[in-house]
């Protein structure tokens, strides 16, 4: 049922209560499935893998369970991202974005260094801002590697 407001502040107050509380919940599925994961408890349901366990008893889709995947491998490597998401300070749309930069091995690496500013971005800017700088970054730290991969460059490096 939904509750009776009577003005819009007192609406804004009650949507922003439930997007904590969605985020909560959330994060508990990815925390879970770290769990399942971690132990493999999908294993004894016959599953290889965990994504598509929770896609089976939870009956997601590919991308949703995926997406869930992701973010417990996230918060499997980055415990505070769980405590922050967990606490409703970042969005899924958030937890999503550092999942993808955290899946692509060609930046993984250097991603620990950049983790607390990613994290900080994430409390803090909305989804599309952090979408186009952690975008920015991730092509910047590919173009990088990319650049140092180049047979005879390292003849132009510091000495």
């Amino acid at each position: 049922r939904i509750p009776h407001v009577s003005d819009v502040r007192e609406a804004a107050s009650l949507f922003v209560e439930l997007e904590q509380q969605s985020r909560r919940l959330e994060a508990a599925k990815a925390l879970l499935l770290a769990r399942v994961n971690s132990e493999s408890l999908h294993r004894a349901d016959g599953y290889v893998k965990a994504s598509a366990w929770v896609r089976s008893v939870a009956r997601l889709d590919s991308r949703r369970a995926n997406d869930l995947s992701l973010a417990a491998r996230l918060i499997s490597s980055y415990p505070e991202i769980g405590a922050h998401y967990f606490a409703g300070e970042i969005a899924p749309e958030h937890v999503r974005r550092l999942a993808s930069l955290h899946q692509n091995k060609r930046v993984s690496d250097q991603l620990p260094a950049f983790m607390p500013l990613f994290l900080d971005w994430a409390r803090t800017e909305d989804i599309d801002v952090f979408n186009s700088a952690t975008l920015r970054w991730e092509q910047l730290a590919e173009l990088l590697l990319t650049s140092l991969d180049v047979p005879g460059i390292a003849a132009f490096g510091p000495r």
